[in-house]
């Protein structure tokens, strides 16, 4: 967890500076969103590094807050200036499914990728 922190430190304080310089509240939102979503994987992580593998892991995930998270990234996509920005950051978000593939996720993770970038090159 040490590695995840430091990597996610890295690049959650990069976003949120971006963020801040564009500035508003839409940008502010989509900092919370991402910032939200990388606490519940860490919660899922967490879990996971210190438990048997559970029998039904969308449970675990409910619980870690990842599926409210993602949900809560599709449901803020609003008509406006910042509309592809959300659905870049929801599309992106969905990479969190990596969570539930077995065994090789890589594949999920760059479709969903691909899918985010879709949006932000527009």
């Amino acid at each position: 967890m040490v590695a995840y922190d430091a990597f996610s430190k890295e690049h959650l304080d990069t976003l949120a500076a971006a963020c801040k310089a564009i500035g508003g509240a839409d940008m502010a939102a989509i900092n919370d969103l991402v910032a939200g979503a990388w606490a519940a994987q860490r919660a899922f992580l967490v879990t996971a590094s210190q438990c048997k593998k559970p029998a039904d892991k969308l449970a675990v995930m409910k619980a870690s807050g990842v599926v409210d998270a993602c949900g809560a990234a599709n449901k803020a996509i609003k008509r406006g200036d910042f509309e592809l920005h959300y659905k870049m950051v929801a599309e992106g978000l969905g990479s969190l499914n990596w969570l539930m593939i077995e065994p090789k996720p890589r594949e999920i993770i760059e479709n969903q990728i691909g899918s985010a970038d879709f949006h932000g090159n527009k």
